[in-house]
This record gives C-alpha cells, structure tokens and sequence, in this order.
C-alpha cells in the first residue's frame, strides 16, 4: 500500500467515526432501602446533598449480618431537575447511575478518625503538615433519575419487599486495573456512559471522562467459575478477565472495609521524606482506620470480544 492510499484510508476512517453516533456504555441501578444519614457538600459553590442509604443485608462470610449502604448523591439538591422532599427514616426506592465522587481527605482528618489528634501536639512536624498533607477518597455514589418514598407501607411489608427484591446494578466498561485483597478479586471498570464528563469535542465521538466504578468477584468466581485477573494484555485464556478488556456485569451492591494507616497515608500523600524526621514511625502502621467502600458484587457478566 503507498504512503498516499494509507493516508487517503485513514482519513476516511476518521471520517467515518465522526459520523458514527456515539454509543454509550449501559449505567444503570435501582435501590430500595431506608435514610439513615442526610448531609450537605462540604464545598461552598456545591448544593449536592448527600444521604446515606442501608439497603439489604449482605451474605458473604466476612460481613454476614452487616447492612449493605450506599451513598446517594442529589445534584443541585434535585431529583431530574425537580425539587424534592427527604427525610430521615424515609423509606425510598431510587433509580438512576453510578459516579465516583472525588472527595479529598486531610491529615488533620485521618488522625481525628483514628482519635490521635495528640500526635498533632507532640509531633510538630506532623502539625506542619496537617493541613497540607491531604489523600483523594472516590466515593461511588447513586445518582438518582427517579425518587419514590415507600413510607405508606407498613414495617412489615417494607422489610419483607426491600429485603427480598431490589439491590441491583448493571454496568458496562472497560477494565481499567485489577486486584485480589483476601480472597476476593477487584475490578476497576472505566465505565463511558451518557453522563459522562465531555473533556473535549470531537464531532460525533467526543473525548469523555469515565466514571470508575469497582466491580467484586466473591471468594474470586462468578458463579461456580473460577476467574483469573491479569494485570496485562495478552494472549486471551479460557476464564481470565484482563486489563483492556470489555465486559458488561450485573450484580447487586455490597460494602468492604477500606483499611489505610498514618504511614501509608503520609506516603500516598507526597509528604514520605516528613518520614525520616520523625521517630519510631513503625508504630504508624498500628495508626489504622477503615471507611467504607461500595462495590458491586458481579452475579453475571459478558466478556466482549
């Protein structure tokens, strides 16, 4: 082929994609579950109100007996635009999509969560640095299309309907990375819906920002198989999920303890060389705190090739 056909057939390959619709990858969830929690956006030109939702109980052996929650995030405190009435101890059914909210957390922050704000005193080198020394925590949260409150049932008709039916996600994306914590294996989808942030025009297929929504395999299967989690691109093998791979997952949602120490946080928050000034920074390690993290627990997939 000359330089020039190849020139001549990729131009008519960009051409092509401009006028192609864009597709969007399928984002959608449907909660039911109880208001245990409401609160405002900590940022002053945000009006976002947040409310912590327990949905059903979760089954696996490491937090049987634990509420499933989730956040859900109103933006511009409305529902589709429309204002709405919420309050605690409501019982509601959600419908809507998955974003992962950037919220930042501070040193200061972290050593209130573990109660060692004294370390603040008795290391100044840390107080130098409280403010400063800062971690980004995605949150996934629900945005809510559709808002229905089920106050009208009775508490006996509510457990037995929420309980018993709705928890579920589906979810379509591109696997940005993989990992295994215990015995459970993680994937981070890159998920390209409607939604999603425009970073720049481009005709018909503009450049989006994905939405991150982490995917849990329990005990690392789906179902009865057994899947494997390459962290590279290569040659496809029966019953392995790689990094690039598309896949579409449908599950319910469940929560994991997120477990991070002083250590770990100072060095994820650029601040390691704070770490050869101070004494006996191994016992940092034992300065732990767990928060809360939303995944979806896969029930099915489709591996698209």
């Amino acid at each position: 082929m000359t330089t020039a056909t190849a020139t001549t057939t990729k131009a008519s390959v960009r051409k092509s994609m401009q006028h192609t619709p864009e597709r969007f990858n399928a984002n959608k969830a449907e909660v039911q579950g109880i208001v245990y929690k409401i609160w405002p956006s900590p940022k002053a030109d945000d009006r976002t109100i947040f409310a912590r939702v327990q949905l059903d109980q979760q089954e696996d052996g490491q937090n049987k007996g634990r509420p499933a929650r989730i956040t859900v995030a109103f933006l511009d405190g409305k529902v589709a635009g429309r204002p709405f009435n919420l309050l605690r101890e409501e019982h509601i059914q959600i419908s809507g999509y998955m974003i992962d909210y950037d919220r930042w957390e501070t040193l200061e922050n972290f050593l209130a969560k573990c109660k060692r704000r004294d370390l603040l005193e008795e290391q100044p080198k840390l107080a130098a640095i409280a403010a400063k020394a800062r971690v980004k925590r995605p949150m996934t949260c629900l945005i809510p299309t559709e808002k229905d409150s089920l106050d009208g049932l009775s508490k006996t008709e509510f457990k037995d309907l929420v309980w018993d039916t709705t928890n579920s996600a589906l979810l379509e994306g591109v696997v940005a990375s993989v990992w295994t914590y215990t015995q459970h294996g993680f994937i981070r989808l890159a998920v390209y819906d409607r939604n999603t942030k425009v970073l720049e025009e481009n005709g018909n297929r503009p450049r989006r920002k994905p939405h991150y929504i982490t995917v849990q395999l329990t005990d690392g299967k789906i179902g009865d198989i057994a899947i494997e989690l390459l962290g590279k691109r290569g040659k496809p093998k029966p019953n392995t999920i790689r990094v690039g791979d598309r896949l579409a997952v449908q599950g319910r949602f469940n929560q994991r303890a997120q477990w991070d120490n002083l250590r770990n946080f100072i060095i994820k928050s650029r601040q390691a060389a704070v770490l050869a000034e101070l004494p006996d920074t191994d016992r940092y390690n034992e300065i732990r705190f767990s928060s809360p993290m939303t995944v979806i627990e896969a029930q099915w997939f489709v591996q698209y090739t």
